[in-house]
């Protein structure tokens, strides 16, 4: 039987507690990931973050988003990558182990997506999806599981994450990570009435690139990372909506025991 890891994290009196450790609201703890240049170090530092690719009509797979290995049969990503009126297993697969876009590394492909209910290529709040892969994940110092937060966590805004991909708009073919600050979920959508907006508040998480940073290295499925938890997943619908002035993303937390059932 395959097993999700799961790290402990809550906020009390305005601090950060994982596996005893503290950490101050707002501090950069999980710095020392940013890396926008792009090195062949990078996945060494994000190992269980792997690429999404689809298959083109014209016969090329090409990548179009990312994920994050959850244990060894299992990924965590967007819904909105596997749903749409196009959507079809056969037409997707992952790339473990690679820094670079669609070059090296493990490929492996998709046997089923289980997208939360009401999740998919529309749905702003429950862009989230636990995808099966046909062949079990061979664990490599360049290929690992990740931590993800515990169920009911509280994520406060303020806070500094490491958000990794290789981004639908980058120059690069590197995998990049970059600093991402968590900020209110005003910010990341509008009009929303106050039963929605409820809705909105608890299942996501609305972030902004830290000054100096370009939005390019995001993908729809990359994770937000803190201390080595992945805490969120970046939304499809980021690409979607140009009045957005910060990223949306999935808050793992509200779906960690969904996530914990279905990955068996």
């Amino acid at each position: 039987m395959a097993f999700v890891w799961i790290l402990s994290l809550a906020f009390f009196n305005n601090s950060l507690y994982t596996y005893g450790l503290t950490f101050i609201p707002g501090a950069s703890s999980a710095s020392h990931f940013h890396d926008i240049a792009g090195a062949n170090s990078t996945l060494a530092r994000v190992p269980s973050v792997v690429q999404v690719e689809f298959l083109q009509p014209w016969g090329v797979w090409q990548q179009k988003g990312a994920a994050t290995i959850i244990n060894n049969r299992y990924v965590l990503t967007a819904a909105s990558l596997f749903s749409g009126p196009d959507y079809n297993p056969m037409y997707r697969r992952v790339r473990a182990g690679s820094n670079f876009l669609s070059s090296g590394g493990v490929i492996n492909y998709v046997e089923k997506a289980n997208n939360y209910p009401a999740g998919n290529y529309t749905n702003q709040p429950r862009d989230i999806s636990v995808v099966r892969l046909a062949a079990v994940i061979q664990y490599t110092p360049m290929i690992q599981r990740a931590f993800i937060a515990a169920a009911g966590s509280i994520i406060p805004n303020g806070l500094t994450l490491s958000q990794a991909g290789w981004g639908s708009r980058n120059t690069s073919n590197a995998l990049t990570v970059a600093p991402v600050m968590t900020v209110s979920t005003n910010q990341c959508g509008f009009n929303q009435t106050a039963f929605n907006q409820t809705a909105f508040n608890t299942t996501v998480l609305c972030g902004s690139l830290v000054q100096g940073y370009n939005f390019s290295n995001a993908d729809a499925g990359s994770p937000w990372i803190f201390d080595n938890i992945t805490i969120g997943v970046v939304s499809g619908l980021n690409f979607e909506n140009s009045s957005w002035p910060g990223i949306l993303s999935a808050s793992i937390s509200y779906y960690t025991n969904w996530i914990i059932t279905t990955a068996v």
